[in-house]
């Protein structure tokens, strides 16, 4: 009888436990679909990639002009700090493409200027080392370069449909969808204003 227990108690504990991991999964797809629907559409210029670098088997892997921005902080940034870039759409030549524009924050603004977004990344490189004790890395300089990544770096691609080398043979940009909370999600890649891979 005892024992009969114990294996209901198991497989009840092994039946919850899949059961939470199955709820996680729904969430995370459900959440990823949110921002896909109803996040503000952006379109980021891409960089040129080394085509070495460029794919890992069925993902393209690549960088944004807003992978590098001026840091214009007064906050202490770190190196692995979660930070918020603003964009604007225009701000250099008036083109269709959204850019850096102000100050790096570590926490998401309350509110925002009109036509302006806040996308979320993390500090790469560039920011004060962690821990540093040192006067001089206390505080990077406000017009420090910080290399982010905003999590929207890899792109699925189906099997055999582009080839690395062919982003860089023109201008290439990604259509980006940004939620309320910064969190962005790839919809397109393009490449001379053409879904990219075809």
């Amino acid at each position: 009888m005892e024992g009969t227990e114990q294996k209901l108690s198991k497989k009840a504990s092994f039946i919850v436990a899949v059961s939470g991991q199955i709820a996680l999964l729904v969430l995370l797809v459900l959440y990823k679909l949110a921002t896909y629907s109803s996040g503000t559409e952006i379109l980021l210029k891409l960089q040129p990639v080394d085509p070495r670098d460029l794919l890992r088997g069925d993902y393209v892997t690549v960088r944004y002009d807003i992978s590098t921005v001026n840091s214009y902080s007064s906050e202490r940034i770190q190196t692995g700090d979660t930070v918020y870039v603003p964009l604007v759409k225009g701000y250099e030549g008036g083109n269709k493409f959204w850019t850096s524009y102000g100050g790096v924050t570590k926490q998401l603004p309350t509110t925002t200027t009109r036509g302006q977004v806040y996308i979320q990344g993390i500090v790469q490189s560039g920011g004060a080392a962690p821990g540093s004790v040192r006067k001089d890395e206390l505080m990077p300089s406000s017009d420090s370069q910080l290399v982010i990544r905003y999590g929207i770096e890899d792109y699925f691609i189906p099997e055999g449909t582009g080839r690395q080398a062919e982003l860089n043979t023109g201008t290439a940009y990604a259509r980006v969808a940004v939620d309320e909370s910064g969190k962005a999600i790839i919809k397109q890649l393009y490449l001379n204003d053409k879904p990219w891979p075809k």
